[in-house]
């Protein structure tokens, strides 16, 4: 299958589609319990006839806050098979963050569990939309409906007339700036995306990958798809992230892909033992979310003995953006050329094309994009100008297409005129042999505007003083790109996905100053 061929599927003709080709071949494990391509299939049909019964009817906005598990993705598919949207909700969220995105979805159910009951109690009665809540815990609440109810029946749905261009499910962004907003994706386009990484000989029904991504963020939904998609034999799904619960399943199923974000790989490969880690039949893998340091790419190239993808997306572009190939030359620092079927260019703040080789704004078109933000008419003039996606984030191409990741247009720092990436600078940090994170953010300065602030972890049993660190990177960057406050931490803050937010560290400095 082509680009053509995977614009023309849904998330539900495409499951169909291969639980005919794969019948009883592992689908996925989530722990350690199998669930085959049609068994898979013939589920969810339930479960869509389920919410059918309840009145969940075509383009109605179901809610699903959960942590990974079967029910999520059993929740995904049932309500896609239905015509429903989904809504992923963020388990971290507190009752008000919950409150804002049903209301702002007009969300008819929510899926959830026991776990979250105090949070949604304090709130429910501010949400007008909603219809119910479906609870997955064996002991619901009396006012609550059974999710046992919904999956215990026999009957199953029929064709509900879903097209490829319907939309699927409603994602939120992280809201950096402002509330978060919900970008509505289209069955084909996230499929489009998704079928990148298979139609480029990256994926094979010989592979599979252990996901340890948050199934509410898009990076897991593309990495599901792109598994249902090329066929593989299953998909190892982890409740949350664990170093070493990760290292141990790459010996036990044998995969051969892992898709992650930046963090992930730097503590894998702080865990990594080769005396008790099988990492053999690793061949690839595959990096999203935010460019990975180059220290970071080479060590784990070099303990793993597989090779490094970096990706570019975001949840607007369904997922879809830029990709390294494998069969072209390899240039270090850069996440590859557009996806197939995606047009990527650089603009200025006129949204005029550059050259090659000039600093500007990664924008593109497709049928890799969102339909818009769900009821944010301003956001989606804002961000789809002249029927281009502006991404927000900063980069460069070359001659030969190649796409370079500077940062992101609002982490950029303005120290005494001079513009300052920090990823520029973090990619110096990560390459000191005791750091094991490291971020980067401007801290407000009366003299200078900003100054670059480090953020630093220091590996277990490492050692790395202040003096040490500015004289490491003195050496290595520009006087005025050289950080002029350090930080050490534990930790760094992080959304569920592993990426470190640096908007908490911005508000922490706002707080203390």
């Amino acid at each position: 299958m082509g680009i053509e061929s995977a614009l023309q599927l849904t998330h539900v003709s495409l499951l169909k589609k291969q639980a005919e080709l794969y019948g009883d071949k592992p689908l996925y494990y989530f722990e350690d319990r199998k669930v085959e391509y049609n068994e898979f299939d013939h589920k969810t049909d339930i479960i869509a006839k389920g919410l059918e019964k309840i009145g969940v009817e075509r383009g109605d906005r179901v809610g699903i806050l959960l942590p990974n598990g079967n029910e999520v993705l059993e929740s995904y598919y049932g309500i896609w098979k239905n015509g429903g949207i989904s809504v992923s909700l963020n388990p971290m969220y507190t009752g008000k963050e919950i409150e804002y995105i049903i209301n702002n979805a007009e969300a008819k159910y929510l899926i959830t569990s026991d776990f979250f009951r105090s949070r949604l109690e304090a709130v429910r009665p501010n949400m007008p939309s909603l219809e119910g809540v479906i609870m997955v815990t064996p002991d619901p609440t009396p006012d609550s409906i059974p999710y046992a109810d919904i999956t215990s029946g026999s009957e199953r749905i029929g064709d509900k007339g879903i097209l490829p261009d319907h939309p699927a499910q409603i994602m939120y962004t992280s809201g950096t700036t402002g509330k978060p907003k919900g970008a509505v994706l289209p069955h084909n386009g996230v499929i489009a995306a998704s079928s990148a990484t298979p139609n480029l000989g990256y994926f094979g029904p010989d592979d599979s990958t252990v996901c340890a991504l948050p199934l509410f963020h898009l990076f897991a939904v593309v990495v599901f798809a792109s598994h249902l998609y090329a066929g593989g034999k299953g998909i190892i799904i982890h409740e949350r992230f664990d170093a070493e619960a990760v290292l141990q399943d790459f010996g036990k199923y044998g995969t051969s892909i892992f898709f992650g974000v930046p963090t992930m790989y730097s503590f894998l490969l702080d865990s990594y033992d080769p005396l008790r880690h099988n990492v053999d039949k690793m061949r690839l893998g595959i990096v999203g979310a935010a460019p990975v340091p180059v220290h970071v790419m080479r060590e784990i190239e070099k303990e793993f003995g597989m090779t490094i993808i970096e990706v570019f997306g975001q949840t607007e572009s369904c997922g879809g953006g830029a990709i390294e190939r494998l069969e072209m030359e390899r240039k270090i620092g850069s996440c590859g050329i557009a996806i197939p079927g995606l047009e990527l260019k650089i603009v200025d703040e006129n949204d005029n094309e550059l050259m090659p080789g000039e600093l500007g704004e990664i924008v593109t078109r497709g049928p890799m994009q969102m339909k818009g933000y769900w009821n944010m008419p301003r956001a989606n003039q804002e961000t789809l100008r002249n029927g281009w996606l502006h991404s927000g984030d900063m980069g460069r191409m070359d001659e030969e297409g190649y796409v370079y990741i500077v940062d992101r247009l609002k982490d950029m720092i303005i120290t005494s005129g001079f513009n300052v990436y920090p990823k520029e600078i973090e990619d110096v940090i990560y390459s000191h042999p005791a750091v094991l994170e490291a971020t980067v953010v401007g801290a407000p300065d009366a003299t200078k505007g900003e100054l670059a602030k480090a953020f630093v972890v220091v590996k277990e049993g490492s050692s790395v003083t202040e003096e040490e660190l500015n004289a490491f990177c003195r050496e290595r960057l520009a006087a005025y790109k050289t950080p002029r406050i350090y930080e050490f931490r534990d930790s760094l803050p992080k959304s569920p996905q592993g990426k470190i937010l640096k908007r908490v560290l911005r508000d922490e400095m706002k707080t203390e100053s």
